[in-house]
């Protein structure tokens, strides 16, 4: 007995080393007893892992979930892009708060010019804040919602749509490169027209203007994530990088 003893404690121990808390065993509470009770508390380790957890599903690559602000590096083309989003960052606790419909945001412009990955400074942010966020590519998102419902079934497809229709904070990058159809605008409409009515925050960059997301998916879209980013939208490249003109009175 003495010696099982001995070596299930030497297995306990060198099980202990694995864990990521060593206090709490990755359980994220802590169980003691004070004065002959028992009483359970939340780990010190806690908020950082339920941070971590969001990030792993953000949707995010390990490379783009280290990508911060200062990594971008500015040119003449894209500075007003850059002081944007900076600016977005800085507020994003108080717009978010705000009963606003346009917390979002929009980069629009050609490619190779830092949108995805002012985005992805623009996710961690949020994600640090402890703000669930995910981050979907278009053309991924529609493969994926492709799969799900002719491979995953009814259940499946109506899961995934669940949680880009209700997660926080959605960022969909490079949206409208997709091949289109009608079924690809009805998906889109779905998850831009649930997260409009709710008033959640959505946020996404687009090689495409707005007149041309609309002809390629359909005014209803095109309107509503004009709504949906009103006060935060740039052009690169544009004269004038504040977007206005006709949606003005289609976003409502």
């Amino acid at each position: 007995m003495e010696a099982k003893s001995k070596s299930q404690n030497m297995k306990s121990t060198t099980c202990t080393k694995n864990f990521e808390c060593p206090i709490c065993e990755d359980r994220e509470i802590v169980v003691e007893e004070r004065e002959g009770e028992v009483w359970a508390r939340e780990c010190t380790c806690k908020p950082q892992k339920q941070i971590n957890r969001m990030f792993k599903q953000s949707g995010m690559t390990e490379e783009q979930r280290k990508i911060k602000l200062e990594d971008y590096k500015i040119s003449p083309q894209t500075k007003d892009m850059f002081k944007m989003v900076k600016n977005y960052i800085e507020h994003f606790k108080e717009i978010q708060e705000s009963n606003i419909l346009n917390k979002g945001l929009a980069l629009i412009g050609a490619y190779g010019v830092g949108k995805t990955m002012l985005m992805c400074a623009i996710a961690n942010h949020i994600l640090s804040l402890k703000i669930p966020t995910m981050f979907v590519v278009g053309p991924d998102l529609i493969a994926d919602l492709m799969s799900a419902q002719f491979d995953g079934g009814r259940e499946v497809f109506d899961n995934k749509v669940k949680q880009l229709t209700t997660v926080q904070v959605l960022i969909l990058d490079d949206i409208a490169k997709e091949k289109i159809s009608e079924w690809v605008q009805t998906q889109y409409f779905r998850i831009i027209d649930a997260r409009y009515r709710a008033n959640l925050t959505t946020l996404f960059t687009s090689n495409f203007t707005f007149d041309q997301i609309e002809a390629k998916m359909g005014e209803a879209v095109g309107s509503r994530l004009f709504g949906l980013t009103r006060d935060h939208q740039v052009i690169v490249n544009a004269p004038n990088y504040r977007i206005s003109g006709k949606y003005e009175k289609l976003y409502l």
